[in-house]
């Protein structure tokens, strides 16, 4: 098997392991809105009143924006739609033994590298709102940490199911930055295949050079303008 073929089944591996990524990112996402009724807790805050007749409560002053998971599930969806297509036109390539085009390399480099930037993005918003979300749940000093807020029992006001949220988000986030990482592995087959090809068309000049040179056809440059300037 050639470097070339080498790359390419590389390729196809990663982007099956980039779809099976996508279910530890859709399924724990989809479970979360349905439990949350589409309320997404990314940078959410709230307050805790303890003044109640049915005990400590915890209020949500501020959900996040609907944008935040909405845009979590659009990564998902994105990222099962371009692998499976990347892994039936690579697979194809592979299966014939041919190869992608200068253009076709491009192209998926360029994509790489721009939908690995979305990825990246949807983990800093998903870290950091859940971050920020588990700030405002525990400043109050009633929960050692955000996971007991599910198990603790203290929603008594939404109807909502919160004794799964902090799993169903621990699975998404480890998801997104395991897909991160493969999205920039991706990144760099393409980029190499990129070289390969740069350097298969400087091979390509030189041995048409050298064929100039036996069959006398081939002048140098410096010759070339000494004689346009005579």
């Amino acid at each position: 098997m050639g470097f070339g073929n080498l790359l390419v089944l590389s390729q196809v591996c990663g982007f099956v392991l980039l779809l099976l990524l996508s279910l530890f990112v859709l399924p724990p996402m989809f479970s979360y809105n349905k439990a949350f009724e589409g309320k997404c807790l990314l940078f959410a805050s709230g307050h805790y009143d303890s003044n109640t007749t049915t005990g400590l409560s915890f209020y949500v002053d501020n959900w996040g924006a609907s944008g935040y998971c909405n845009f979590t599930v659009f990564i998902g969806v994105c990222q099962i739609i371009l692998s499976f297509v990347q892994i039936v036109r690579l697979s194809i390539h592979l299966a014939n033994d041919t190869d992608s085009s200068f253009i076709g390399v491009f192209l998926t480099t360029l994509s790489t590298l721009m939908f690995a930037f979305l990825v990246m993005i949807c983990c800093l918003i998903v870290t950091i709102g859940f971050m920020s979300w588990c700030n405002s749940v525990t400043s109050g000093n009633f929960v050692r940490s955000c996971e007991m807020v599910g198990y603790a029992n203290i929603w008594k006001h939404e109807h909502i199911d919160a004794s799964k949220f902090s799993i169903q988000f621990g699975i998404t986030l480890f998801g997104l930055w395991f897909s991160l990482f493969v999205w920039f592995v991706e990144m760099a087959f393409s980029s190499a295949k990129l070289f390969q090809y740069h350097q298969q068309e400087d091979i390509m000049r030189s041995l048409m050079r050298e064929r100039q040179r036996l069959l006398g056809q081939y002048q140098e440059p410096e010759l070339m303008y000494h004689d346009s300037a005579a």
